[in-house]
């Protein structure tokens, strides 16, 4: 239920999110180069058979 909940909020708050990165880009052209990776997508190669590793900061790991 909760994770529904989430979903539908996230979904109504997208607008202002794209809004916020817009303006945040108008002053700094390179921020608008890096939205993908800011919804996930990487423009990085996949070779098969290699090994994917994922990082956190240590800002991230402190909170979890």
């Amino acid at each position: 239920m909760l994770l529904r909940l989430y979903q539908v909020l996230l979904y109504l708050i997208q607008p202002l999110i794209w809004l916020r990165l817009l303006l945040r880009s108008r002053k700094a052209p390179a921020y608008r180069k890096r939205w993908a990776e800011r919804y996930g997508f990487c423009a990085g190669k996949v070779v098969p058979g290699g090994i994917m590793l994922h990082s956190v900061s240590v800002g991230e790991t402190l909170a979890a």
